[in-house]
């Protein structure tokens, strides 16, 4: 990574940041980060990563290049995904989604999306797109 800056942005937002991404980017680019994957984690991990309890991590939903057996490929993992995100979601502050890409067009990402919107709580969502991309309103 040439250029930092806008990595650095991201955690001096210190919300709890997210991928659907497999690569590490981030976590190369801010020093002191590390990864985790939902599937190596509990369900106590995940409500304190979502409350801002871990800090300087990032949370790979759909897995990591480096791992293997945490890569998500087929509905039925990504229906796991949401499900386990949506159980924890009232323990979240605040919601980052960096790198989603075209993965916010996938169905079970975007029901995760709406439910997240409609859960009563005061947590707020943003999803980070490159600029050439339309952000779409989660209905």
């Amino acid at each position: 990574v040439r250029d930092n800056s806008v990595p650095l942005a991201l955690h001096d937002l210190k919300l709890p940041i997210m991928t659907t991404n497999y690569d590490t980017i981030l976590e190369r680019a801010i020093p002191g980060y590390q990864t985790i994957t939902l599937r190596r984690i509990d369900g106590d991990t995940l409500r304190s990563f979502l409350g801002g309890g871990l800090h300087n991590t990032v949370l790979h939903l759909h897995g990591s290049w480096d791992d293997a057996e945490s890569v998500v490929l087929d509905m039925a993992g990504y229906n796991r995904v949401s499900a386990r995100m949506q159980a924890a979601l009232p323990a979240a502050r605040g919601l980052l989604f960096v790198g989603s890409d075209h993965g916010i067009d996938d169905p079970s990402f975007r029901t995760f999306l709406c439910n997240a919107s409609r859960t009563g709580t005061q947590c707020p969502v943003f999803v980070l797109v490159r600029g050439r991309e339309r952000a779409k309103e989660v209905q």
